[in-house]
């Protein structure tokens, strides 16, 4: 029952991350208080897990996400390095999606939390510009992948204003830096 309650919980987590304002703390709470227990660490059968879910939610605030993010953590017993398995070819970690996606506030997060940036992800993400361009990356770390995402951007007439936040996250990962991430 706890498998099958998961994957019904997870359904409705992906679900709500698509859609706009679809994704709260609150919501995912009430998840567990409707299906739980749930295996936050498992891999459901589409291939993907709760935490790498959150941080691909779309049109829901960072600050909104973060909360999520803390909740599955720190309620629920979330590995910061569980990696989904959607495809032989798309396997990454939350610090890979939130890197990429230019979360700098969830990059900083999961590293408190012990998430290793040396963790290999492999996948593709849309570009914010490009008109439905992609960068696919195979076997790279979350610097490596968002070095990637930066320069398809830039590429794609990103400006400066925009990159700030992808370039928040790469400042993160670099070895030796820890900066906060801007307001």
């Amino acid at each position: 029952m706890i498998r099958d309650n998961t994957e019904i919980a997870f359904f409705y987590l992906t679900e709500m991350a698509n859609r706009p304002g679809g994704l709260t703390k609150a919501k995912l709470r009430g998840l567990w208080h409707e299906y739980g227990p749930l295996r936050v660490n498992t891999v459901v059968s589409s291939g993907g897990v709760f935490l790498v879910e959150v941080c691909r939610a779309k049109q829901v605030r960072e600050r909104t996400l973060l909360a999520c993010v803390q909740e599955l953590v720190e309620h629920y017993g979330a590995g910061v390095d569980v990696m989904s398995h959607e495809s032989p070819s798309s396997q990454q970690t939350a610090l890979c999606v939130a890197t990429v996606r230019g979360m700098p506030t969830i990059v900083q997060y999961l590293l408190r939390k012990g998430a290793d940036p040396e963790l290999r992800s492999s996948g593709r993400f849309r570009l914010t510009r490009g008109g439905g361009k992609s960068v696919r990356c195979q076997c790279v770390t979350p610097l490596e992948f968002g070095r990637a995402m930066r320069e398809a951007e830039a590429q794609a007439s990103a400006t400066k204003q925009e990159l700030k936040l992808l370039d928040a996250c790469l400042d993160l990962l670099r070895p030796g830096t820890r900066k906060r991430p801007p307001a």
